[in-house]
């Protein structure tokens, strides 16, 4: 049996905490869709220790490594909502080339503005705008936690960078998806924390 979606994690070791906690919570949703979820890590070093790699490199190797149908990533300092694979999974059943996402988005804890992920958006914007019926909101295309067609996201890839990898490939996946489903509730709670250097978080040198 193909699955229908793959969720591609990738972390490091020093994050097995919060990638434990993450997996507590998608380990249960992905339960009932036995066969149809699949969920791969990557927790490889940071690019700046020894048998480290780039965050791109992971992504485009999870990528290679994915069944499913569809792929998304996600991070290991997000938490998804009860309903997060859910929705996706009853979103995936039209057949769209992505699914539009509302993610909750906390400031050291302090909650702040929504992120809207959609093909509505043509780029990412550089502040929080006017979105609909969801205030203001800071706008993206489609990016890498958008679940997208897996044969889409093969032709895109990613750079093999410790940073800004997920701006390349937003701009270049959003243009090869035609059509979406979008999920208005919000579905899972980007964590933002300024506690950790830049460069320490991304492993660069």
């Amino acid at each position: 049996m193909t699955p229908r979606l793959t969720i591609l994690i990738a972390t490091v070791p020093e994050r097995h905490e919060q990638l434990s906690a993450l997996l507590d919570v998608l380990g249960p949703q992905a339960a009932p869709f036995k066969g149809e979820v699949e969920i791969i890590l990557d927790q490889r070093p940071k690019a700046n220790q020894p048998e480290g790699v780039s965050i791109g490199q992971k992504r485009n190797d999870l990528l290679q490594r994915a069944n499913g149908n569809y792929i998304v990533y996600f991070d290991d300092d997000d938490m998804p909502e009860a309903f997060y694979l859910r929705d996706i999974m009853e979103a995936l059943e039209k057949d769209p080339d992505c699914v539009g996402q509302v993610i909750k988005m906390t400031i050291n804890g302090m909650p702040s503005d929504l992120c809207i992920h959609s093909l509505r958006y043509p780029t990412w914007s550089i502040r929080p705008l006017p979105s609909d019926n969801f205030g203001n909101a800071w706008q993206r295309n489609v990016t890498h936690r958008n679940p997208v067609r897996r044969s889409i996201a093969l032709q895109v890839g990613f750079p093999d960078q410790t940073f800004g990898e997920d701006k390349v490939y937003s701009d270049r996946v959003t243009q090869l998806c035609e059509s979406e489903v979008f999920i208005e509730r919000p579905a899972f709670t980007y964590q933002y924390s300024t506690a950790e250097r830049h460069n320490a978080k991304y492993g660069i040198a």
